[in-house]
């Protein structure tokens, strides 16, 4: 999925900065995305991420597209956002619109949001499940 949305991000503009959670923030976004995914991942919370964030953040750095990466430290990248203003703002298509952290302050300096479809059967939970039946 990540691949798919830094691309999508990508795709006519520049320069692509990439915001990440730390690690302690991801069990909430997980949440969300464990009530929003299609059954069958039975990963607990809190395990889904395999990489610490400093790994996670030098894996998007070195993506060809990608040309600056922030891990924010706030409950939301609200903050990020409103400094930014970025052009576009992509988040996965697991996120209702109404729900994009900042998706008004876009819209509101003329930018768009781009909710990225999902690939099925792709993601870090579903990864480690296959890993944890076959093992």
């Amino acid at each position: 999925m990540l691949r798919l949305v830094v691309v999508q991000g990508r795709e006519g503009r520049d320069p692509l900065q990439v915001l990440i959670n730390p690690c302690q923030r991801c069990d909430k976004v997980a949440g969300h995305q464990q009530q929003t995914r299609q059954a069958g991942s039975q990963t607990p919370r809190g395990e889904h991420h395999a990489q610490q964030q400093s790994q996670r953040a030098e894996v998007i750095a070195a993506l060809w597209c990608v040309d600056f990466v922030t891990v924010f430290d706030e409950p939301d990248p609200l903050a990020l956002i409103e400094l930014l203003k970025p052009d576009v703002l992509v988040k996965g298509e697991d996120w209702p619109e109404q729900e994009i952290v900042g998706a008004d302050v876009v819209r509101k300096h003329g930018g768009k949001i781009v909710r990225a479809p999902s690939v099925p059967g792709i993601s870090t939970s579903i990864i480690i499940e296959r890993i944890r039946q076959r093992f």
